[in-house]
């Protein structure tokens, strides 16, 4: 069966592997100097900044605004990848416009897929998300533009409205990781 070690072993162990720690890492031997008078100035700045009610100031308009967690974020991903291709089949838009809307799409999607695990293969970390969200409203934004330039104005509308959307699902998701708890089983 497994052995069980009794916790006067483990305590023994870690008076020996403090022992054997030098002097300097050892927090009893650390010198303290005093600050400037300057130091208590900043912080109360800053306490002043993160006092209040919610809502409040910079920090209180920065998490009233981010209502959508990383993963609603990638189901809103997913879905913009649907209904762009449905979208410009359904209104008949020109051939460019179809094939750059389903091309389009499956970048969406794959930005979509990609945020939706927390780690492993194919999967792009949360704080990179934002960035690459970004790049995905410029690049409707910039298709918008092209479109405009041959005259395509309903392809325009639909680029430009999907452009302004993403945007949108951008400045409202809350672009942290979410407290998951590993199963080591």
């Amino acid at each position: 069966g497994a052995s069980r070690t009794s916790p006067a072993i483990t305590a023994a162990a870690a008076r020996d592997r403090d022992s054997n720690r030098p002097r300097s890492a050892n927090k009893a031997s650390r010198r303290r100097f005093a600050t400037p008078s300057s130091v208590p100035a900043v912080r109360r700045l800053c306490d002043d900044v993160h006092r209040g009610s919610p809502g409040q100031g910079y920090v209180g308009f920065v998490s009233s605004t981010r209502l959508i967690s990383a993963d609603v974020r990638s189901a809103l991903l997913i879905a913009v990848g649907v209904a762009i291709p449905a979208t410009a089949a359904l209104l008949s838009l020109s051939e460019a416009a179809q094939v750059a809307g389903l091309a389009i799409a499956i970048l969406v999607m794959g930005l979509g897929l990609a945020g939706t695990a927390s780690s492993g293969r194919g999967t792009v970390p949360v704080t990179q998300q934002s960035g690459y969200d970004l790049g995905l409203a410029f690049g409707l934004a910039g298709a918008a533009v092209l479109f405009a330039l041959v005259g395509d104005a309903p392809a325009v509308a639909v680029f430009g409205g999907f452009a302004a959307l993403t945007m949108l699902i951008n400045l409202l998701t809350r672009y942290t990781p979410a407290r998951r708890t590993e199963n080591f089983l």
